[in-house]
């Protein structure tokens, strides 16, 4: 008996049903997983707008005790930043925007440039919350030299979460609660 043999051998191939219920769960992960991506985690939200909080108010107190004069740390919620400022000078609030030949002028002390602080555009000042009615002048937190500090306490929302920030008032140091 002869057989015969077949130079290809054979082959197991994969039939259309299985490809389709192959792409089918691979499209439904993708779905899922996706926007997770893309999206910043909102813990991530929080603790990277804590960090500048605290990164922002130990620079202030930091000025402050460097200069000896108090250090008003605005809080811009209209840009998203928040910006030290000596208390004694005319705040940003008050000035007009420099020109490019005065940023060039040099500054006499290492402190008098304002450093701005970037926080992230998800951060919202909740205004009905806070009792009395506050100006933009007054959302801010002062520092002073002797390393105390004085200001509102100021309810914010980072995503879908309610926090509160306040200011020690003898160490400086911001104090961010979450509220239920």
């Amino acid at each position: 008996m002869y057989r015969i043999v077949s130079p290809h051998p054979a082959r197991h191939r994969f039939s259309l049903i299985e490809i389709m219920v192959v792409l089918l769960i691979l499209g439904l992960v993708l779905a899922v997983v996706m926007p997770r991506i893309g999206a910043t985690p909102l813990g991530l939200r929080v603790a990277s707008t804590f960090s500048t909080l605290r990164n922002a108010c130990a620079a202030a107190s930091t000025q402050a005790r460097a200069t000896g004069q108090p250090v008003r740390l605005y809080f811009d919620f209209g840009n998203n930043e928040l910006r030290p400022e000596p208390e004694g000078e005319s705040s940003a609030f008050d000035q007009q925007p420099a020109s490019a030949v005065e940023l060039e002028k040099p500054v006499g002390s290492l402190f008098r440039g304002t450093q701005l602080y970037r926080l992230d555009p998800t951060v919202l000042l909740n205004l009905e919350e806070i009792d009395p009615p506050l100006d933009a002048r007054e959302l801010s937190f002062v520092f002073y030299p002797s390393g105390e500090a004085t200001g509102p306490r100021l309810p914010i929302t980072i995503g879908r979460r309610w926090f509160t920030i306040d200011v020690d008032r003898l160490t400086g140091k911001p104090i961010i609660r979450e509220q239920e």
